[in-house]
């Protein structure tokens, strides 16, 4: 008993230690978080396609409202077709359009991070974009969004976007699920 004790006892001073041929598990940029979660294959897919994923492994901080295949599946079949085409679908190609993916894929990034329990209703977020995200419902509910004026518009019908997994972290900011896109 004593000697199970002991080697727990090494095994986890030489975790804290960080000694060589230790497994650990080491933090993650937030485009490496979006492209290993299968619920995110269509933002990544958008993301990599506009060249934004790389940025998001950059020094940050970011806040990012990805939206869900789930949730993308929600809008307008063209608009889900045009600025988040499935590889092999009938419903979309490799092709996007060069300048309305990127100004949707940045309407979903803000600069600096952003917890759900920072979100206040009333506040205003600027985005990449240019444009704004309005909090619309936050406190002991589960967070709303929609997208505010100003910025990129694609002429769709404003939708509340809710906050389906929040506070998922990333070295380089924070990453929160939406069920729709942030667009007007």
């Amino acid at each position: 008993m004593g000697h199970l004790r002991t080697i727990a006892t090494l095994a986890v001073l030489a975790l804290a230690a960080g000694l060589p041929g230790v497994a650990r598990a080491q933090p993650q940029n937030c485009a490496d978080v979006i492209a290993r979660d299968r619920q995110l294959s269509r933002a990544t897919q958008a993301l990599s396609r506009t060249g934004i994923l790389d940025n998001l492994r950059g020094v940050g901080p970011f806040t990012i409202f990805a939206a869900t295949d789930q949730g993308i599946a929600r809008q307008p079949e063209n608009l889900g077709a045009l600025l988040f085409p499935q590889e092999g679908s009938a419903r979309g190609g490799p092709s996007m359009d060069p300048v309305l993916a990127p100004s949707v894929v940045n309407a979903h990034i803000v600069d600096g991070r952003y917890p759900a329990a920072s979100l206040r209703l009333g506040q205003v977020l600027r985005s990449r974009s240019g444009g704004s995200i309005e909090v619309v419902s936050s406190g002991n509910e589960p967070v709303v969004l929609r997208a505010g004026p100003g910025g990129f518009s694609v002429g769709a019908t404003p939708g509340d976007a809710r906050i389906t997994e929040a506070d998922i972290p990333c070295t380089s900011g924070v990453i929160h699920k939406i069920d729709h896109l942030l667009v007007r």
